[in-house]
């Protein structure tokens, strides 16, 4: 029977270490995109920093109390996330790059509503504490955006017999994702 060597197991944790880290970002837009901000609370580690440049620069628990009074103003969003690059430094910290297509669709006051779509990256820093990866310094850079008036119309051929997402526990995802990970996160 051949053992592993310390090397492969290196590896092998490298790799478990990646993929931890890949479902924190998804765990990220998933909490965004459903408004779930007792599930983003717990994805950034006690000290944690994040810079969203203009729009907040400051410890994470105070972006979130931002990000909540500025999410009434978006009936929903939506981040897709695109290319992921890991650096893994240690067995407890791990930088990554990741890039993201964010859209939003706001509130537009008497026009109706509007979108912006922007290409965004996050620079993040990782650690991982008690065995489990969290954010602990986010920045992001906006490489992209577009805004106009938004496509919504319920009555259009193509929306038709289609479940419309929302941003509450309303969400389709809820009623049929029975997997724990798709729960939403109380306070």
């Amino acid at each position: 029977m051949n053992t592993p060597s310390v090397n492969q197991n290196a590896e092998l944790q490298a790799l478990l270490d990646k993929q931890q880290i890949m479902e924190l970002v998804y765990r990220y837009s998933r909490g965004v995109d459903r408004k779930d901000f007792a599930l983003l609370r717990t994805l950034y580690t006690d000290d944690a920093m994040d810079d969203h440049g203009g729009l907040y620069r400051g410890p994470a628990s105070g972006y979130i109390d931002w990000l909540e009074q500025v999410m009434q103003a978006c009936e929903m969003t939506a981040h897709s996330v695109h290319n992921h690059l890991i650096g893994i430094e240690s067995p407890t910290r791990a930088h990554g790059e990741v890039y993201v297509t964010a859209y939003q669709r706001m509130y537009g006051g008497s026009e109706g509503l509007a979108e912006l779509v922007q290409g965004l990256r996050y620079l993040d820093l990782y650690e991982k504490r008690n065995g489990v990866w969290q954010f602990a310094r986010r920045t992001l850079i906006n490489d992209w955006a577009q805004i106009g008036t938004a496509f919504w119309d319920l009555e259009h051929p193509v929306m038709q017999g289609t479940p419309v997402g929302r941003t509450d526990i309303s969400d389709p995802s809820y009623q049929w994702l029975s997997h724990p990970t798709f729960a939403r996160t109380q306070r």
